[in-house]
């Protein structure tokens, strides 16, 4: 059995400690790391394992919505997804809700919803909260999106899971989980990984984490004519990078690229004259072909490029425009 990262030994050996408590847990995390599936692991730990566990996606919330998801999750385990996504009129509501104050949503509800007991979460008997967040919400917070005593009401303990190319070790038996799952959805019979391929699903950077390693999994399982998963199975993306050149720069190595891109911006200037363009040049560089990386990733629809990007859509109006990106989205 492969063994798991240290961060990742650290977070179980702190979920069992937590699992038994009623504390607000935040999760922190990229976009398909596994948060969704940690809350419900901390669920199925605790001693409300047999009450029930609800999901709520923030970004769409409405009000209405709102009072039935908490009325839902009873005496269970309520995990609010994206909660940095939650529109500012309901965090105060999501506050009052968290404290068990009595009139939970303040002036908008009625007389009539006012002691809506679904809201009310006391911390023996109520259900528990545990929130996702995909973005930095101190950072939210500074920027006046985000409540800042909201987020000391769900920040009691903080977990944060590292992605997926922080955990390469973790990758194999990763791989056999989804081969399991595909093989039974699909009829399949792929039982073996080839060296080489599993040589490039551990080089590989996993932007889109699990989901994107189950989606190529099961692709293989589907495509494959027989119980091997190849190298010739996978995509461009993962095929390009096996095997790993030998010396300098691994291709996808984060870490390893960013810095051998401001080595090279930093050689471009005469280190004997003072520059005060040297870091504008640098940043906006990276900048630029994020956002047109990104933006190009969702067909030019700028709403989603903007979510991805964790920035609203005015400053990616302003950045596109001021980086001569305009061309590359139509969109207003």
């Amino acid at each position: 059995m492969v063994a798991c990262s240290a961060a990742m030994q650290e977070l179980a050996r702190l979920v069992r400690r937590i699992a038994a408590t009623s504390a607000p847990v935040l999760l922190y995390g990229e976009v398909g790391v596994g948060k969704g599936t940690l809350a419900a692991a901390i669920h199925a730990l605790s001693d409300r394992r047999e009450a029930r566990f609800v999901r709520c996606d923030c970004g769409e919330m409405t009000l209405p919505e709102l009072l039935a998801t908490v009325a839902e999750a009873g005496e269970g385990t309520l995990y609010l997804a994206e909660v940095e996504r939650l529109p500012p009129e309901l965090q105060i509501g999501l506050l009052h809700a968290v404290r068990c104050e009595a009139n939970p949503l303040g002036e908008a509800l009625d007389s009539s919803s006012a002691a809506n007991p679904a809201l009310c979460s006391r911390r023996s008997g109520g259900h528990r909260w545990i929130a996702g967040c995909e973005r930095d919400l101190r950072a939210e917070v500074d920027a006046g999106r985000f409540r800042e005593d909201l987020y000391w009401a769900l920040n009691v303990i903080p977990l944060e899971i590292p992605p997926l190319r922080n955990r390469s070790e973790e990758i194999p038996k990763l791989v056999r989980h989804f081969l399991e799952r595909s093989n039974a959805r699909n009829g399949g019979r792929v039982t073996k990984v080839a060296p080489r391929a599993l040589e490039a699903l551990e080089a590989y950077s996993w932007p889109g984490n699990l989901p994107e390693l189950g989606a190529y999994v099961e692709r293989a399982v589907v495509m494959a004519e027989g119980d091997e998963l190849t190298l010739e199975l996978l995509p461009e993306p993962l095929t390009g990078i096996a095997p790993r050149r030998s010396g300098g720069i691994d291709r996808f190595d984060l870490a390893s690229l960013t810095e051998e891109v401001v080595a090279q911006g930093i050689a471009a200037v005469d280190p004997d004259e003072p520059n005060p363009a040297l870091h504008s040049r640098v940043v906006n560089a990276v900048e630029r072909e994020l956002m047109l990386q990104v933006l190009r990733g969702c067909n030019g629809v700028r709403k989603q490029a903007a979510a991805r990007l964790g920035i609203n859509r005015n400053t990616l109006h302003k950045k596109l425009k001021e980086y001569g990106l305009d061309s590359e989205s139509p969109e207003a």
